[in-house]
């Protein structure tokens, strides 16, 4: 077995612009920096980073299948079988010191962590079985039952659990096997300097920052929970405050792979909603778009209605130096507060007066303020708390 070598298991496209994908990006690169030699073995999906510390393994393609949508899915059971026989080819003839299994890749790693004697991290970004039934992913009562034990098989045979939330945490350890060690990663502003932009910020510019307006912007997927409803309503209802006294626009980044309904039902709404004119779909874009186009907008929002996850891009929009707009709900409160952003109530009209005070109310020093605070909290600070996370964790697999 190679010492510190490590398989990290991606059950996703690597890389687009998804938070999962930028948390797994943070991952690596933080495992990289702290000494361990890194395999990613992802889906046939996705762009390389133009420079990288690990190496990007890709699973074989499933005939006929070209994108896969977030969430459970045919589809993404299609792309594990692959993904699996990857990993255990990969793990018989490489060894490693640790197998790290993201989502349902953690099963792979318990299965893969039981025959070759390999301890894994299983890192949980939601309740699966939960998700699973709220979804009703799996309206058959037995096969879920079967799900919820190989769950809680995988994490029982961990060598350590990752969250994304300190309450998951909690109710981790009240669950698991003595030994088994369980602990909160919390989210990391993405690191963009190593990522190679070419004329990308030139061509951004002309594209979507050409014309003299105030912007909004949103980056992320168009799944439901992301509150995309709840934006574009309250975009009417900030059209309506605004009144015509100064020129703004809500650019929406992202919409890849597998989401092209979800476009074009949100592009409907916008057209029923009549407000084509304020807001622009920029279609997906890479990793090393982001910093460009956070640099060119006035306001950043995250509109979540739902939920208890830190979203992931959080800590990213913080670090900006934008001010930032979201929804006063957990899943934000548990970092978001009156002293580092902007809350708003998840309804359009709430929403729509916090944007306008963003936009033209808000003072300079009000500004500053909230914004130093904000890169305090989401910048070197979060980037160390990040990394002795997966160090302390990483140490307890391979003591």
């Amino acid at each position: 077995m190679t010492a510190h070598k490590i398989l990290y298991i991606l059950p996703q496209p690597f890389l687009l612009s998804r938070g999962s994908s930028f948390r797994a990006l943070a991952t690596v690169n933080a495992l990289a920096e702290l000494g361990y030699q890194v395999d990613l073995l992802c889906y046939p999906l996705g762009i390389d980073p133009k420079k990288k510390k690990y190496e990007i393994h890709r699973s074989l393609r499933p005939p006929l299948l070209t994108s896969v949508k977030i969430g459970p899915s045919p589809q993404k059971v299609i792309f594990d079988i692959p993904l699996a026989c990857a990993a255990h080819r990969m793990v018989r003839r490489n060894g490693y010191a640790v197998i790290h299994g993201v989502e349902e890749a953690g099963f792979i790693a318990a299965w893969l962590g039981k025959k070759f004697g390999v301890p894994y991290v299983y890192d949980m970004h939601s309740w699966m079985s939960q998700q699973i039934e709220d979804g009703n992913y799996l309206p058959f009562a037995p096969l879920l039952d079967l799900f919820r034990k190989m769950e809680s098989r995988a994490m029982q045979r961990a060598r350590a659990i990752i969250t994304v939330g300190p309450e998951m945490t909690e109710i981790l350890r009240t669950k698991l096997a003595p030994g088994v060690y369980a602990a909160t990663l919390p989210d990391c502003p993405l690191v963009f300097d190593d990522l190679d932009t070419g004329d990308l910020r030139q061509r951004i510019r002309q594209e979507f920052f050409a014309v003299p307006r105030q912007v909004i912007l949103y980056t992320g997927n168009f799944h439901p929970y992301q509150g995309i409803d709840l934006l574009l309503e309250g975009i009417r209802e900030l059209k309506n405050l605004v009144a015509g006294r100064f020129p703004f626009a809500l650019l929406l980044v992202g919409g890849g792979e597998g989401e092209a309904k979800s476009v074009a039902a949100y592009r409907q709404k916008v057209a029923d909603l009549g407000i084509a004119e304020e807001v622009v779909f920029c279609g997906a874009h890479p990793a090393e778009a982001m910093p460009i186009f956070m640099d060119g907008a006035d306001l950043l929002v995250s509109s979540r209605s739902t939920g208890n996850n830190v979203p992931l891009k959080i800590y990213t929009y913080l670090a900006s130096g934008r001010l930032l707009v979201a929804t006063d709900i957990p899943s934000h409160t548990q970092v978001l507060n009156a002293g580092n952003c902007l809350l708003a109530d998840p309804d359009p009209a709430s929403l729509a007066r916090t944007l306008y005070r963003g936009l033209a109310e808000i003072g300079d020093e009000e500004r500053q303020r909230l914004t130093t605070e904000a890169r305090r909290i989401g910048g070197d600070e979060q980037h160390r708390i990040f990394s002795g996370v997966l160090r302390d964790c990483y140490a307890h697999c391979t003591s």
